[in-house]
Order: C-alpha cells, then structure tokens, then sequence
C-alpha cells in the first residue's frame, strides 16, 4: 500500500515538475591577484562574449597588515601591478565589463580575501552585481556592517544549489542587499585560517559577521531556497549568535528563548544553546525547541512530535539518528518536502526495507529527483552526483556515467564529477575504466582534494595490479602537501592516505574510499 501511493505522487510530481524551466545564467567576471616576489598584478577575467570597458572608470583597494594601496583609473585594471608584503590581503575592485555586440555595458563590484605569500593567487569573485543595463560608475550594495563569509567547495552538491539559487543568481541580488559576501573555498590554504577562527566543519556554511569579526549568525548546510531566504533577510535585525553565548546573555522567556536555544544549537553553540532550553522551559514547546532539544539531548519522543507537526528539514537527519525505524514515516513529510528533498527521503526510506520495495523507492527517488531538473547545467549542478548515484542504485551504471559525462562537459575545469565517475567505476570493480578518470581528476585538483583524489587513483591502481604505481603516487601526494596543522580534515585526510600507503606495503591491503 505505502508503494503504491509513493509511486502514485511521484508520477504527480514529474508530470507538474517538468514544464518548470529556470532562467539561464551569465557567467560572472573575476579577478586574479597573481603575487610573486613581493609584486601583485592584476589579471582581469571577463565573462564570454564581454571584454573589460577600455574608457570607464575602475577603482581597486587592497587592505593589509603594512597598510592600504589603491588604484583609480580610466580603462581595464588588467596588467596593473603593485608592490604588496605578505600577509593577510582583502582586496576590492570595481570594473565595467561591455558586450561585445551591443556595447552595453555594466559596474561589477568583486572582492576577495586571502594570505598572499602562503598561496600565490588570490581570485576576487563578482556575486553582488549592478542591476542589469547599469551605467559605468554605479555600484553593487556593499557594507552595511555585516560580511558574510561563504565557505564552500567545487564538490559540495548543496554548495552548488546555494549558488546557483541565490548566490550566484542575478534574480536573487535584492536578498544580499547590505551584504558584503565572501566566498572562501575550503580546499584552499587561504580560507584555513578563517574556517579555524569560525569553527568551520560543514559545507557549506554561511557565517555572518560584524565589522569588529563578531558572529552575528550561522546557516550550516542549504535547508533550501525560502528558509535561506529567510535568514538572509532576518540578519539585519538578529541578535548577534556571540551576544547570546556569552556568559551574561540576555534572559528570554518562552518561544524566544526557544528560537535563541535552536540558533545556538544549529551553530554547534551547545553550552549556551542548553541555557536556552532551560529558559524556554514548558512554555517554549514548539518546533524550535524541539530541534533545539534533539541537537543537544537526542530523544525518540521529540523526534516523533517533529515528524507529526514539523514541515520537512536538516532536522531528519538527526532525527533518524535517533530512531532509524521513523524513515517508515518519511513519506509525512513529502508534502512539505522539495522534489529534491524528497528524492533524499525516498533513498533513505529504501535503507533497511526489503529489496521489492527498496527498488520501489529507488525508482521512486530517481523520478523525484528527475522532476527537481531545470535542464541549465549551472541549476542542476548541485543535483548531478545524486542522480547518478539514484542511476547506479537502479542498476543502471552506464546511465550514471552518461549523466557524469555531460556534467562534465558543462564544468571541465573542475574535478567534480570526473572523480564521481572514477569513484564509481572503482566501487564496480571496472579498474580499467577508472584508471583515466581517476589520473584526470587527481591532474585538476588543488589543495586538500590532492589527498582525495590520489587514494582514488591509488584505489584504481590497485585494481589493475600495479600497486608500486599507486604507492607512489601516494608518496608523492605526502611529499606536496605540507602537513596540516590546524584544519581538521586536512589530518583526516592525510591519515587516510598514509594508512592507505600502509595497506599497499604491509600485509594488509584494504582498499579505503575517499
């Protein structure tokens, strides 16, 4: 019976979800700071089809521990080159970009941040812009007291679909007014030192701060686009995360202290969330402080009342923690759900169910998921390893590495999905199909995604016999990277590759899965 109907609404929701087709989006401009021996020049990266505007004016800023430099000019930044120590950089630059054709062109406001002389690149990214058909010299919002830090990465799905829904979509400009937005990859050494200031460890996290560093608030993971809407636009007037840790925070009572407690708790802010409970007492019941409470002191019964009166959420996931046997009532949860959210719960109601209807389910995940897909690759890049995955647990691995392949083509420069098709060739046992995926992977990755993509081709390796080729690219990956000092899974990550490498040279050869 529960199949049936499972099918019945999914056939529903593709039907309806098909005829929806989002807006096509432009590819934003960027700037590069390429520094060596103590100059930084500027290389600007126009869109396709666009070309730096020779005659407007352009402005760049950079801050450091020695001072600031500034630059204001007529015509392209490109070539500018400055005399920069090393150190922590946060620069600055407004630039006019034209269209090739029409001339028209438009103010683009970019900034970045790193630690120029620990990398030697620093890239500025354009995500608040000018309004369309904006005049040279008119400005992105920017300031208003509040940055907001982005940590994520190329290989994040939910990091994928929180760019291409709001971030990076010129339609959602307005929820960024006041803004000032930093987009920090975690793969990089340049983000380190701000993922370890913010206790960073999921991706992505949006950290909001004020112009002193103070955290204001926190969204850890993409709920999806109204409830990050929501938080956009309530940080203006939140009281700051920080003010509500410290050890004289203010009293709240009721459903207040309630919202307090989950804030806290949501942003890994335990001691001060529990303070919060306790304040909330009876009067607080409600959604909040039942999250609250399942964050701090899981429960059967508080993850029950959420499943009967909470419209679907990241709280399932801690949920089913506490009781597996609740994924039988994940279907209560589908008419609050997302297609997208409900592709997760149909995979994860297929967990533990018998292979008759854990197929049905499977099927069921893949049909939602499908109706979740705009056709514009930038949109449906956070969907795509999903999809691929729901293709392999149908049985159809070759669909899986057709839906890699094309997403591939979509986004060449990056390691994202060569590497999902080389992880699942060497989950399959085809060693001899992973082998090129797997070394084109581990050529376009940078930073801490060296480690994961050298234990991939090590893995594949492995498979075909030629272990002392996968030893030494393992070797190699150790002798690269410097050895992490502070960033958690960075360690995690070069444990792996060593107890991998130990594997391969001792006794027992266990192939590990990055």
């Amino acid at each position: 019976m529960v199949s049936l109907w499972l099918l019945s609404w999914v056939s529903a929701s593709t039907v309806s979800g098909s005829a929806v087709e989002a807006p096509k989006l432009p590819v934003p401009p960027a700037i590069v700071v390429d520094w060596r021996g103590g100059y930084a020049t500027i290389q600007v990266e126009a869109p396709p089809g666009q070309h730096a505007s020779p005659d407007a004016p352009s402005s760049w800023r950079m801050t450091g521990p020695a001072g600031e430099w500034r630059v204001d000019m007529n015509g392209s930044l490109d070539g500018a080159s400055l005399r920069i120590p090393r150190g922590h950089i946060a620069a600055e630059a407004s630039v006019a970009f034209c269209d090739d054709v029409s001339g028209s062109c438009r103010m683009w406001t970019l900034r970045g941040e790193g630690l120029l002389g620990v990398t030697h690149e620093l890239v500025l990214h354009a995500r608040v812009a000018a309004a369309p058909g904006a005049a040279p010299g008119g400005e992105a919002p920017s300031g208003g007291g509040i940055r907001l830090y982005d940590f994520g990465a190329v290989w994040c799905p939910p990091c994928n679909l929180l760019n291409a829904e709001i971030l990076e979509n010129p339609a959602r400009a307005g929820a960024l007014a006041g803004l000032e937005l930093v987009p920090l990859d975690v793969d990089r050494p340049e983000s380190f030192e701000l993922k370890d200031r913010y206790d960073v460890g999921g991706y992505p996290s949006l950290v909001a701060v004020a112009a002193d560093g103070t955290e204001i608030d926190r969204l850890v993971g993409y709920p999806g686009l109204e409830p990050t809407l929501s938080w956009l636009a309530g940080l203006s007037r939140a009281v700051p995360i920080a003010q509500l840790a410290a050890a004289d925070s203010p009293a709240l009572t009721g459903r207040e202290a309630a919202a307090a407690a989950r804030r806290l708790a949501e942003a890994d802010q335990l001691e001060a969330a529990a303070r919060y409970v306790t304040m909330a007492g009876t009067k607080g019941e409600g959604e909040d402080l039942r999250i609250a409470r399942l964050l701090l002191t899981p429960s059967a019964e508080d993850a029950a009342w959420l499943f009967e009166h909470a419209a679907a959420g990241d709280w399932v996931y801690a949920a089913l923690k506490v009781d597996p046997n609740l994924r039988l009532r994940l279907g209560e949860l589908i008419g609050s759900a997302t297609p997208a959210q409900a592709a997760d719960y149909f995979a994860l109601a297929a967990e533990g169910a018998s292979p008759e209807l854990a197929a049905a389910y499977h099927a069921a995940a893949l049909s939602s998921l499908s109706a979740a897909l705009t056709g514009d690759p930038k949109q449906d890049k956070g969907h795509q390893i999903f999809l691929a995955e729901l293709y392999v647990q149908n049985g159809r691995l070759d669909e899986a590495i057709r839906v890699l392949d094309r997403a591939d083509a979509a986004f060449p420069d990056e390691l994202t999905f060569v590497y999902a098709k080389a992880r699942f060739l060497v989950e399959q046992g085809r060693f001899t199909e992973a082998e090129a995926p797997a070394r084109e992977a581990h050529r376009r990755a940078w930073g801490d995604q060296r480690y994961r993509t050298a234990m991939m081709l090590a893995n594949a390796l492995k498979g075909l016999g030629k272990v002392r080729e996968a030893v030494r690219v393992l070797d190699a990956v150790l002798a690269e990277q410097p050895a992490p000092t502070e960033d958690v899974r960075a360690r995690s990550y070069r444990k792996k590759v060593e107890e991998l490498r130990a594997g391969m040279t001792g006794s027992g050869e266990q192939v590990h899965k990055p």
